[in-house]
């Protein structure tokens, strides 16, 4: 079931093929309410990877981190009962970057 779970997310925000073109994603890591994935950000100061997880009120909560490449990491936002069509946008006004043209 987690994996279904991290496919919509994925789906909802474009296609994991999309993301991965876009921002570079090699990798995505499913959990059993969601997903995450790490992506290159030039920004300093900007997020780095972002959680996705599945709330029982079956809205979506997205945790934004900026991770060192010592393993350090800084929450750098968590926004939370964010609908499906909210993903995108909250995406690419938190991290400066883009999935789709």
């Amino acid at each position: 079931m987690s994996q279904q779970i991290a496919l919509n997310i994925l789906d909802q925000m474009g296609g994991r093929g999309r993301i991965a073109t876009m921002l570079g994603t090699k990798r995505f890591f499913s959990y059993d309410d969601g997903v995450a994935f790490s992506f290159s950000n030039k920004k300093r100061s900007a997020p780095n990877q972002v959680k996705i997880t599945l709330d029982p009120s079956d809205t979506y909560t997205m945790t934004f981190l900026r991770v060192s490449r010592n393993g350090d990491f800084k929450e750098k936002g968590r926004f939370t009962r964010i609908y499906a069509d909210q993903l995108v946008e909250i995406f690419e006004r938190q991290t400066g970057l883009f999935l789709s043209l």
